[in-house]
């Protein structure tokens, strides 16, 4: 997540997300979906809740939302080596000689100026490795989605880089 200080507020559904994994679980999947939902309203395209839509059926859950849960314990209540262990940019020994590609939708979120999920070090780390990816898409967060996204490029993409 972008370390600047300014701009840590676009990344504030963390804490809804959490906040759902908190709660009872059917509690927890109504504030969750309530909470996705009211993003739609500021023009934020959501696949999962449009295919719902779609299939008349539900997908969110607020389980789904462990990995944030997981992060925040670890960075409130852990010890540093433990926050250490979650962080890709300070594991980079780790990391040398896998293959990854990573995929930045440039353009963010739409109400918000653009969101950045990694640090200069770790952009740095992929680019300078002939087995890795750095792509920047000029497209917004869900990548996935055709209305906002470029579903077919990330396609095309991701499998030439697997083929390779």
């Amino acid at each position: 997540v972008d370390p600047d200080p300014k701009e840590q507020y676009k990344y504030k559904y963390f804490q809804h997300l959490v906040f759902s994994f908190c709660l009872p679980r059917g509690i927890g999947t109504w504030y969750m979906r309530k909470y996705m939902k009211s993003a739609i309203q500021t023009g934020i395209t959501i696949p999962c809740l449009v295919a719902e839509a779609r299939d008349n059926r539900q997908y969110f859950d607020s389980v789904q939302a462990y990995c944030y849960f997981y992060f925040l314990k670890a960075a409130i209540f852990g010890t540093k080596e433990k926050l250490r262990q979650l962080l890709a940019g300070t594991r980079f020994e780790e990391l040398d000689g896998m293959p990854i590609m990573f995929i930045d939708a440039a353009k963010g979120w739409h109400t918000l100026d653009p969101v950045r999920y990694y640090t200069p070090q770790f952009k740095k780390f992929i680019q300078e490795r002939n087995y890795c990816k750095w792509v920047s898409f000029d497209c917004y967060h869900w990548i996935q989605d055709p209305k906002i996204g470029l579903p077919q490029k990330l396609n095309d993409t991701v499998y030439e880089f697997i083929q390779n």
